[in-house]
């Protein structure tokens, strides 16, 4: 993912809170990687969808949430010497109201959020740069609302505005987390952003970029802050408008870019909305982004030439391996099983979930065990834990990486571990392809893909 806050142009956040959790980092980045953090965190306790509830969310950060007909969307209020809540209108549309609580729980990802809320109680408005934190509440709590590994389905659909404005309201989420889910998905040159007056009771038409996304690999290279004058951007002057234009020159393109904008609420204490849209290149472009490849085939034998290595997800207390994927690994290649069993008896606290081990099975060809399953046998909920297959994942990336490595996989995590491979797919696009290490995905012959389960009884006798 590119944005528009990485180092060069990281200086124009000001703002005390922002500054305060990211230091010198890219806010965007840093504030989307936190609440995925925080998504993956409650994927493995159980949190469903969609539609995903962020009071079940907040509930799993032990913030209370109360309902008020006297508050306008929702608030973060103190209580205590210490403690926060969440205050919520419940007569809110349905969708509106799962934005606004997951904006709230956006702001417990700062550490201030305390300090913050106390001002913000005697203001009621985003004054002087308080907007930056609005803006990474804004990009956060599309994270929470359409969180990894939902609405696959987008990836089909035709990448209009008019369409996925359509989509929004079917999927009842925000226009802002529709757009930033679908661009993620899709594979074309496109940039989500985000923009708003410069003088919010004014009528001068100026407008600020207060950030721009790039999921995949073109970047639009927008100036952070940069000031747009007699933009179709400015037609969109109340909530739902939209516009268009087939090409515009911003602030810090190299190339001239075509605009599909939308209106949006505004800022807290504003009077106009914000304005959010989806930029492509006016002219075609160069554009190459890695995906996951799917092979009908066995991922103990990958193709390819170069080094590859081979990665499947062992358990916590996979002192040998007994069955799934490992079993197969073990009889082809027997040197990864005995190498893992010696790693794992020099200390057991290396069965750690998170944990990485590597064999070479041969020149060219690793094994890589991931231990990102707690335990095995029968469960009432999946054995996988996602966020140690994270942790997992950036390690063997960072591998991969420094070696020119192809990685070669199994539908990881779907078999005896349970998991939902929708969610699994975003892990590894997010982790690895996104940093341009190629990955190939082998379903066997007759092989049933499996997507995502619910409430499993998994049968299965033996540690793997």
């Amino acid at each position: 993912m590119t944005t528009s806050g990485q180092s060069g142009t990281s200086g124009f956040w000001t703002n005390a809170s922002v500054r305060g959790l990211v230091g010198d980092a890219d806010p965007v980045a840093a504030v989307v990687d936190a609440a995925r953090s925080v998504v993956v965190a409650a994927l493995d306790e159980g949190w469903d969808g969609p539609p995903y509830d962020p009071i079940v969310l907040a509930d799993r950060l032990h913030v209370p949430v109360v309902p008020r007909d006297d508050v306008f969307d929702a608030r973060l209020v103190a209580v205590g010497k210490t403690g926060v809540q969440i205050e919520y209108n419940p007569n809110r549309p349905p969708g509106r109201r799962r934005f606004s609580l997951a904006h709230e729980i956006a702001h417990l990802l700062f550490p201030d959020h305390r300090e913050l809320t106390r001002n913000r109680e005697k203001t009621n408005r985003a004054a002087g740069d308080d907007w930056q934190l609005e803006v990474l509440c804004n990009l956060a709590a599309a994270e929470f609302v359409i969180p990894l590994g939902s609405f696959r389905e987008l990836a089909g659909e035709t990448f209009e505005l008019r369409d996925l404005l359509g989509l929004r309201r079917r999927f009842d989420v925000s226009t802002e987390a529709i757009l930033l889910r679908a661009a993620h998905l899709h594979d074309g040159p496109v940039a989500v952003f985000a923009a708003s007056r410069t003088e919010p009771g004014g009528s001068t038409g100026r407008y600020r970029v207060d950030y721009t996304v790039s999921p995949g690999g073109w970047d639009p290279t927008i100036s952070l802050g940069a000031v747009l004058v007699d933009s179709v951007v400015g037609e969109c002057t109340a909530i739902g408008y939209t516009s268009h234009a087939d090409a515009e020159q911003w602030p810090g393109s190299s190339s001239e870019l075509r605009i599909d904008a939308v209106g949006i609420p505004p800022y807290p204490g504003h009077r106009l909305p914000r304005v959010v849209g989806l930029l492509h290149p006016a002219a075609p472009v160069g554009y190459s982004r890695l995906r996951p490849v799917y092979l009908v085939g066995d991922a103990v034998a990958p193709r390819g030439s170069g080094v590859r290595l081979v990665v499947h997800i062992v358990n916590d207390r996979a002192r040998q391996w007994r069955g799934g994927f490992a079993a197969s690994l073990r009889a082809t290649w027997p040197i990864a099983a005995t190498d893992f069993t010696a790693w794992v008896d020099e200390d057991r606290d290396r069965l750690r979930l998170g944990a990485v081990h590597m064999t070479r099975l041969d020149a060219d060809l690793w094994a890589a065990a991931l231990v990102a399953q707690a335990g095995y046998g029968p469960s009432t909920r999946p054995r996988v834990r996602y966020s140690a297959l994270q942790t997992a994942l950036v390690e063997v990336a960072g591998w991969a990486a420094d070696h020119s490595a192809s990685v070669h996989m199994p539908r990881i995590g779907t078999g005896q571990a349970g998991g939902s491979w929708s969610i699994i797919e975003d892990l590894v696009d997010n982790e690895m392809c996104a940093h341009r290490v190629p990955v190939t995905v082998y379903d066997l012959p007759n092989q049933r893909m499996p997507n995502s389960q619910g409430v499993f009884d998994l049968q299965g006798p033996a540690p793997a």
